[in-house]
């Protein structure tokens, strides 16, 4: 692994931390695990979720350093050479134990977490290139 590909992955990691850090101080009092998804097309369309030691779920409410965190990860891959995620989700419990991952569109998004149109749309042109290439069907450039 390069010293490039390190920071990478220690910029993700550390990223990964301040998500949950954010989901940790945003819980309610007595939670004991806390849910979070997040679309990437719309930070602001998280869902959190905490739960109480009698599994009760309550709502949280996606602070704006949470929103910002999850957008600079949306960011971060998508500059990077990994397919587009569509959702990324995190775990956390009350003794810090967190799981971090990506869904990449092999499982289908809940129709309630449906955002709008307009941000997919806004996130797919931001990936475009300047100047995309047009291929021809006979594969002449």
């Amino acid at each position: 692994m390069s010293s490039t590909d390190q920071n990478d992955t220690a910029s993700e990691n550390e990223l990964a931390n301040r998500i949950a850090l954010a989901l940790a101080v945003a819980g309610p009092a007595g939670w004991q695990r806390i849910d979070a998804a997040f679309l990437s097309a719309s930070a602001d369309a998280g869902r959190v979720v905490a739960f109480d030691a009698k599994g009760r779920a309550m709502s949280v409410e996606p602070s704006e350093t949470m929103q910002r965190l999850v957008r600079r990860a949306f960011a971060q891959l998508s500059e990077q050479d990994v397919a587009l995620w569509w959702r990324l989700k995190v775990g956390l419990t009350e003794i810090g134990e967190a799981e971090v991952g990506y869904s990449f569109g092999r499982e289908l998004v809940p129709e309630s977490a449906h955002s709008e149109p307009k941000p997919y749309l806004a996130s797919l042109m931001s990936r475009l290139p300047d100047e995309p290439k047009l291929l021809r069907p006979d594969g002449a450039d």
